[in-house]
């Protein structure tokens, strides 16, 4: 079985074995299984330091579970290629699979927070880093995004998503939907746009200080994107980046509403 399709099956039986989390069964959201199985795996526990992170894809989760992996290892100097994937696994904990007690336990005493990113910002940084894998362009070819990513074809993917297409990706699915239970459990709400601050903050509210010397982007993770240096091209003022305001907005509302971000 191929990496990705083990990968989908991975989460498909986590989002499965989560639902009877007490941290699901608390919400009042409404939602699907395809919707379940894409965004319960970014739940991530911490038993022994008693916290609960919802990881948003392009929100710098990438880099914040590296740091958390720092803080709460013990930093191995052979530590040199980063592998995801198998760190979440081993390291962490997941939703799935967890007794009824320390789900209760969990949703009760720990320290559950989220880091999110100016809307804007974090699709347009989908779309710049997604549509140059290979995958991505064969699986959504009817789109016929050119290889320069121009304003037009950012366009036509935010149209695609306007059309039942939100959901088809966990990467571009609204930040809200990553938010378990509801918002007002969180104890900490962090930025990508003060990440620096907000990590170290992080670190002194969970009591583990900085074991490793500062905050590093993790070995072998994906390239940066700079999407917030790239807004005249593609929010600028003209049609394309007129339209394309409008539909982030009506798309990704909850998210402006919920992390306090101006349209």
């Amino acid at each position: 079985m191929g990496n990705s399709k083990s990968r989908l099956l991975v989460n498909k039986l986590c989002a499965a074995s989560s639902i009877l989390n007490p941290i699901v069964l608390q919400t009042s959201k409404r939602y699907s299984l395809p919707y379940l199985w894409r965004t319960l795996p970014s739940i991530v526990f911490s038993h022994d330091h008693k916290f609960v992170y919802f990881r948003i894809p392009k929100a710098a989760n990438t880099s914040i579970l590296y740091y958390l992996y720092q803080l709460t290892s013990d930093c191995p100097e052979e530590f040199v290629k980063w592998d995801r994937s198998r760190i979440t696994r081993n390291h962490f904990n997941s939703a799935g699979g967890m007794s009824i007690f320390k789900g209760r336990k969990a949703l009760k005493k720990y320290f559950f927070f989220t880091f999110s990113r100016n809307p804007y910002n974090r699709i347009l940084s989908c779309f710049i880093e997604k549509f140059r894998i290979a995958s991505y362009q064969k699986r959504y070819a009817r789109l016929n995004i050119s290889r320069e990513r121009t304003a037009g074809d950012f366009v036509k993917f935010l149209r695609f998503l306007s059309k039942n297409g939100l959901y088809k990706d966990h990467h571009w699915i609204p930040q809200s939907d990553f938010i378990w239970p509801y918002k007002e459990r969180l104890n900490f709400i962090g930025s990508v746009e003060r990440l620096d601050d907000d990590l170290a903050e992080l670190s002194r509210l969970l009591g583990l200080g900085k074991k490793c010397a500062g905050f590093s982007r993790p070995p072998g993770g994906p390239p940066k994107t700079n999407a917030s240096r790239k807004h005249e091209r593609y929010y600028g003022d003209h049609p394309y980046g007129r339209e394309a305001r409008q539909l982030v907005y009506l798309l990704y509302k909850n998210d402006f509403t919920m992390f306090n971000y101006k349209k």
